[in-house]
């Protein structure tokens, strides 16, 4: 039988940032985007690519990894946890993001 080999959240994230996506993007405690000096709502980005990522060791230990763009041509990758771990604004930004 042979084993398949999944890319791990650092290749997704390298290979995204050579594919135009260099920004990383991260979710503030009020569900805002932010990336150096600009911050957006979730509502104002277009999401581009969405891959899911289960530990090595335990596949409750996952993630979500987001390519999208938004305003003032910022590219970038959003890294969220999924599963129990993620938390109410982060539910919502993940909703406006996929709801579109």
């Amino acid at each position: 039988m042979a084993v398949k080999h999944m890319d791990t959240e650092m290749q997704i994230i390298d290979r995204l940032r050579n594919a135009g996506y260099p920004a990383d993007i991260r979710l503030d405690r009020d569900g805002r985007l932010k990336t150096g000096t600009v911050e957006f709502d979730p509502e104002e980005a277009v999401v581009h690519e969405v891959e899911r990522v289960e530990g090595m060791s335990n596949p409750d230990d996952a993630s979500i990894i987001v390519a999208l763009s938004g305003p003032n041509g910022v590219k970038g990758t959003l890294v969220l946890p999924y599963g129990p771990d993620v938390t109410g604004p982060q539910a919502d930004a993940m909703r406006s993001l996929t709801s579109s």
